[in-house]
């Protein structure tokens, strides 16, 4: 942890704002993060999710139980590099350093197979939900041709030119406004019951034949929910009675969701109205991402 500061203080040091964030962030984990975990709703511990290659044969069993069955897949990695390169990442220095962040194969790997399981062409209005100005709506735009639209909770809440802004459950778009959405690493970060609106929202604001992926979905063996308890404000936020919290320092957000089967039935796939949905398992994440996070995603597509 403390090595981590150091190289953040370095390369801060010409940048005062970000200086502010990085001094923010150590004395809120070094001196808050104690007092905010015991502060905190039982079940919690201050433990990591650790997974194993039957964790996931156990997820898709359950999940075939249930009815909803799971498609495994491999990623072609020479496809993958393929993307990337034509996504050219390093336009882009303000995000992961143009490429070059321990993050990148993670984030890229997300904007890949999203790209790929929508299949994203010229025809398309494509909303990248959650953006955090990420530069994928343009990526994507010149890569598949689509007229793309970045959402966020953080914009002002209209649809200014191609900036939408608002809660992802309550979009202030017209009803069939676009034909494709995707979401990176985000919808875990949805609190309260902003997964199962947006899940809802979908399917007003896609047009006939559209689809949404969210990639990567989180699942486990039983419902949790992660947070850093030093980035928490002193309110708390809600948190779900049955969830288990799992606290770690340094995650650095407030609410990362993880279902677990019957959670992700009654959260999500009940409320999916008369869309299809398809769930994916991808086998060989690892071999493209160390950290491997990117092992399930969701396909849903209105009728």
């Amino acid at each position: 942890m403390a090595g981590t500061f150091f190289i953040n203080l370095r390369n801060t040091l010409f940048k005062p704002q970000k200086l502010w964030y990085v001094l923010l962030r150590w004395y809120k984990t070094n001196f808050l993060w104690q007092r905010r975990f015991n502060s905190l709703r039982e079940p919690k511990v201050s433990a990591e999710i650790i997974d194993t290659p039957e964790t996931y044969t156990r997820i898709i069993s359950d999940l075939g139980a249930a009815g909803i069955p799971v498609k495994t897949v491999s990623i072609d990695k020479d496809e993958y590099e393929r993307y990337c390169a034509a996504a050219r990442y390093r336009r882009f220095p303000e995000y992961l350093k143009g490429g070059r962040t321990p993050e990148f194969p993670k984030k890229s790997l997300e904007h890949f197979l999203a790209a790929k399981l929508l299949g994203l062409n010229a025809h398309d209005r494509y909303i990248d939900v959650a953006n955090n100005n990420s530069p994928v709506p343009e990526m994507y735009s010149e890569l598949y041709g689509c007229t793309s639209y970045r959402q966020d909770l953080a914009f002002e809440s209209a649809l200014t030119d191609h900036v939408i802004g608002g809660n992802a459950d309550n979009m202030p778009v017209a009803n069939d406004f676009a034909s494709a959405m995707a979401l990176h690493c985000s919808f875990e970060h949805f609190e309260g019951g902003s997964d199962t609106g947006f899940i809802r929202e979908a399917q007003r604001v896609l047009s006939p034949g559209g689809r949404v992926v969210i990639v990567p979905l989180y699942l486990f063996t039983h419902y949790a929910v992660i947070t850093d308890p030093s980035v928490l404000p002193k309110e708390g936020i809600f948190f779900e009675p049955d969830a288990t919290l799992h606290c770690l320092k340094g995650y650095g957000n407030r609410h990362g969701r993880i279902y677990d089967v019957p959670h992700f039935v009654n959260r999500i796939y009940h409320h999916r109205g008369q869309m299809n949905m398809q769930l994916f398992y991808f086998e060989n994440t690892m071999d493209i991402d160390p950290s491997g996070c990117v092992r399930f995603a969701a396909l849903l597509q209105k009728p």
